[in-house]
């Protein structure tokens, strides 16, 4: 939300997830600490996804894990990381 200083990503979807089945595609930020969940990815349309309360930098590296509908059920990853790569910072 523009000017309440918090920090948000906003995901798109594109392209097919009828294959992803019984499947949700899991967002994570990674920190010192470990992965961080952002949240379920949409499979459709978009969404604005509030980062983690205490993760903040201007250099952040995101990946993209397959786990269970609704989400990792443990809080960290369950399944496999799809693709990783750095945040780009929005203007």
């Amino acid at each position: 939300v523009a000017g309440s200083g918090k920090a948000e990503l906003k995901a798109v979807a594109s392209g097919e997830y009828a294959a992803l089945g019984a499947h949700s595609l899991e967002l994570w930020v990674i920190t010192e600490a470990g992965p961080v969940s952002i949240g379920v990815l949409p499979t459709s349309g978009s969404g604005t996804m509030p980062m983690p309360v205490g993760v903040s930098g201007d250099q952040l590296t995101l990946a993209i894990s397959l786990e269970p509908v609704g989400g990792s059920p443990t809080g960290k990853p369950t399944g496999p990381v799809l693709t990783s790569g750095p945040a780009i910072k929005a203007v």
